[in-house]
């Protein structure tokens, strides 16, 4: 997909969240901005593996795609949970805003990311 065809409407939500984030970040204690950004920088990574992942395996038919998409969904959950235990056990950031900004990232992102791919679906059997 060109950055051309992505909807108006998702490039308006992708940037209205941004902004709301970025306005979180100012009202936060100081010592919460950390835990924020790490959380948010989390979520979007997975989703940015996810859009990877989605455009390697583009390609392949639909019965193969679905199903080496699938096993790489547990690969990706994998590597993101080692990755949140990881920060949470050795990250010197508060927990909580790191925890909730995942949360909140990874739901944005995931909700965009199934309407991206559920266009490029029906555009595809359509």
């Amino acid at each position: 997909m060109k950055l051309s065809e992505i909807p108006k409407g998702i490039v308006i939500t992708l940037g209205l969240g941004t902004l709301l984030f970025l306005l979180t970040l100012v009202f936060l204690p100081e010592q919460k901005t950390a835990g924020w950004l790490v959380g948010y920088g989390l979520g979007l990574i997975t989703i940015l593996l996810h859009f990877i992942a989605a455009k390697a395996f583009s390609g392949l038919s639909d019965n193969n795609f679905f199903g080496i998409y699938f096993l790489s969904i547990g690969l990706r959950f994998l590597l993101v949970l080692a990755l949140f235990i990881l920060i949470i056990i050795f990250g010197k950031i508060d927990q909580i805003s790191f925890t909730v900004s995942f949360i909140i990232s990874y739901i944005f992102h995931s909700v965009i990311e199934i309407i991206l791919i559920n266009k490029k679906l029906t555009n595809r059997t359509g």
